[in-house]
């Protein structure tokens, strides 16, 4: 900071004093001594470093700002410039802790009050999911009904919260089966996602009066209670702004966590009573309770990645204030360092650099993934209203820190007289990262395939009859014609003999002499049908002999032949042949990967013990909805592809199949699901990038 400030004389003679009614709290953060000034009419709260607390003490309304500076100029171990310590008052005044003698120039203040509002327009216009509504003032509320809360808040309530937690963690154990169960039917399902949407208002609220409650307890108060539109969805709110001005850490942090608390609280209390009651909807609602208190106290209130509860416990427990503000400035500062060449403006600690790294990366990218989730979850709710605010959403959750962060790149460049060689650094690094996204890189498709045999390696009975023996045993090996299965028909083969009789009989007649041109032709007529249906009788006969169609290891269907005496009906599947020219890979991806079908040569296929085996791909085919598939790949056999429930063995989706050579590396494994991985050739990371953007978006808008 400047030790003259340009504007100095405009303060310089200026009386500034304190008000009365601010109140002063010590705090420590990493061994330094801080000074938090808090105003509890307004609701203001400023926290003043070591360098600062002197100055409050001397703003007593005797001595002009010159003055002021000259005495702290007299310790030059502490003294600041004139600029700080213009900002210093300006923040001070603006906050409406100090009132000055004169009026300030309008234009320092003013600039200031349109930072702070343009601030919160900003906050707003990031967040358009997230809405605030003040309702009413919670203090009378609490105050009524403190004696009663007040017992959680003491040893013995802190042990039997934590008594009852590891209570419920047992059950939840012994019981994981039951609530599995009951996820799947309860959150698929409309009436399931309803009362969870009735459930979590209430959840909320009493996360909230926790807080309420916790900062009563160290002398605190809550001025706000209202109601947060988040995601169009109401969610209660707190403002605990008083928690910052409490001096020991550890209280800050129980205020922070009272929430997660009471939400973990009363999840376990609420599996221990679900455990015990009937199903109805009492049950029904205490289920929803413990999804809202686990999953989402982990996913939000107890993500400290996120500005929530566990965000302000995590600061408090690190002792540094403002880590989030402070971690987005100590990134953009290094990028503009790193990358622009400018002078870095931020020099945090030596011990807190690495926490400011780490944590604003992590939040960033976590922050990132969850707008995406957000945008395509509201996009795909609301439809055209819903994507429009989906694309705000993302467009002032990305695009507009970036401009700020480009903002302040041009800024500093200016103050610092380095303006070309900061574009051509930028410039340099922009065409480093267009020469990465041109980089050419293996573009695969990921999906799910089973090894399956080939339609002539399958063992089909070719008619009907009960099982009279069976040959061959389960992975036994078989040739070609061997005899598999023996079926009886008695009713067959008197058919055959009937007719074998017949055809005797009329072969002799027409041989007799004597008989006229016109009762010849009607036995030939007789003796030509009686041969065609011999023939065919034959061949039934026949058929009741089930032969290996092919060499190889036989595989009966559920891996044991059928049991003799049980019925086989015509066209059943009773097994296949196992060959390496008998066995191939039937494959299921993603309808969006065929545009590159040509490109797709070969078939990764990853086995459960983690080899990965390579095979040609034969041929492939987009099925369409509706689209009849390979009953292996249907849901219903466990296969990857859904299916209509009006009309079974069809598509419910697009979908890419895909076929190749299984060879003697899946011999063995014959009828698994595995994972594949198809080879489309080579792709740009931009062109990757764009293809995977494109679906998203196709997914999205539901084209």
């Amino acid at each position: 900071m400047a030790l003259r400030h340009a504007d100095w004389h405009i303060f310089a003679g200026q009386r500034f004093r304190r008000r009365a009614g601010v109140h002063t709290t010590v705090q420590r953060f990493r061994g330094e001594p801080y000074v938090v000034l808090s105003d509890r009419i307004t609701g203001q709260h400023v926290r003043l470093a070591a360098r600062a607390q002197e100055l409050w003490r001397m703003l007593d309304g005797r001595r002009t700002a010159q003055e002021i500076w000259e005495e702290l100029m007299r310790r030059p171990a502490s003294a600041p410039g004139q600029g700080e310590l213009v900002d210093w008052l300006l923040q001070l005044v603006s906050s409406g802790l100090v009132l000055s003698d004169h009026e300030l120039d309008p234009r320092h203040l003013t600039d200031r009050q349109t930072r702070r509002r343009s601030g919160m327009i900003e906050k707003r216009a990031v967040s358009p999911l997230a809405i605030k509504l003040r309702l009413f003032d919670p203090d009378p509320l609490v105050r009524a009904t403190w004696p009663v809360a007040r017992h959680l808040f003491t040893p013995a309530g802190a042990v039997a919260v934590v008594a009852l937690v590891i209570w419920a963690l047992a059950a939840a154990v012994m019981h994981a089966e039951a609530l599995v169960e009951t996820a799947d039917a309860a959150l698929l399902s409309q009436a399931g996602a309803l009362g969870l949407a009735l459930a979590y208002p209430v959840m909320k609220a009493l996360h909230e009066l926790a807080h309420c409650y916790a900062l009563y307890r160290f002398g605190g108060r809550v001025r706000e209670f209202g109601v947060m539109f988040l995601v169009l969805f109401p969610v209660p709110y707190v403002e605990a702004s008083e928690a910052t001005a409490l001096p020991d850490k550890r209280a800050r942090m129980l205020v922070g966590a009272a929430g997660i608390l009471a939400e973990v609280t009363i999840a376990a209390a609420a599996l221990l009573l679900w455990l015990e009651l009937e199903p109805g909807l009492e049950r029904a609602f205490l289920f929803n309770l413990m999804v809202i208190g686990s999953v989402s106290t982990l996913l939000f209130n107890g993500n400290p990645l996120l500005k929530f509860d566990a965000y302000y416990v995590l600061a408090d427990w690190l002792e540094m204030p403002n880590l989030a503000q402070r971690s987005g400035d100590y990134l953009g500062d290094r990028f503009l360092s790193r990358v622009a060449g400018l002078r870095p403006q931020v020099a945090p600690p030596a011990d807190e650099a690495p926490i400011l790294a780490t944590y604003g990366t992590l939040s960033v990218l976590y922050r990132l993934a969850l707008t995406l989730t957000i945008a395509a979850l509201v996009s795909q709710w609301f439809y055209v209203v819903g994507l429009a605010l989906a694309g705000w959403a993302v467009v002032m959750g990305l695009g507009w820190p970036l401009a700020k962060l480009a903002r302040k790149g041009v800024r500093g460049a200016r103050a610092q007289n380095r303006g070309r060689r900061a574009m051509v650094r930028l410039a340099l690094f922009l065409a480093a990262l267009a020469g990465l996204a041109a980089v050419p890189l293996p573009f695969t498709a990921v999906g799910e395939g089973q090894i399956v045999p080939r339609p002539g390696a399958q063992v089909v009975a070719a008619t009907t009859g009960r099982v009279a023996a069976v040959g061959a045993q389960d992975g036994a090996r078989v040739r070609r014609g061997e005899t598999l299965v023996t079926l009886e028909d008695p009713e067959a083969r008197a058919r055959l003999q009937t007719l074998a009789v017949q055809a005797a009989f009329l072969e002799d007649a027409q041989r007799r002499a004597g008989l006229g041109p016109a009762e010849r032709q009607r036995l030939a007529r007789e003796r030509e049908l009686v041969a065609g249906s011999l023939a065919e009788q034959r061949r039934r006969v026949a058929a009741l002999e089930v032969t290996a169609p092919r060499d190889g290891r036989l595989a009966w269907a559920g891996s044991r032949p059928p049991a003799p005496g049980s019925f086989v009906f015509r066209g059943d599947a009773l097994g296949h042949v196992v060959a390496p020219e008998a066995i191939e890979l039937a494959m299921a991806l993603p309808a969006a990967y065929a545009g590159r079908a040509r490109a797709a040569e070969r078939a990764t296929v990853l086995l459960p013990d983690g080899t990965e085996i390579t095979r040609p791909i034969t041929r492939e085919r987009v099925v369409d909805t509706g689209g009849q598939v390979p009953a292996q790949l249907l849901a219903s056999a466990g296969g990857p592809v859904p299916e209509q429930p009006e009309n079974p063995g069809h598509a419910l989706t697009t979908v890419w199949l895909a076929w190749a050579e299984a060879g003697d590396g899946l011999t063995a494994h014959a009828g698994m699901r595995v994972d594949v991985r198809l080879d489309l050739g080579r792709a740009s990371v931009a062109e990757q990038v764009l293809f995977h953007l494109r679906r998203l978006f196709v997914r999205v808008i539901r084209v």
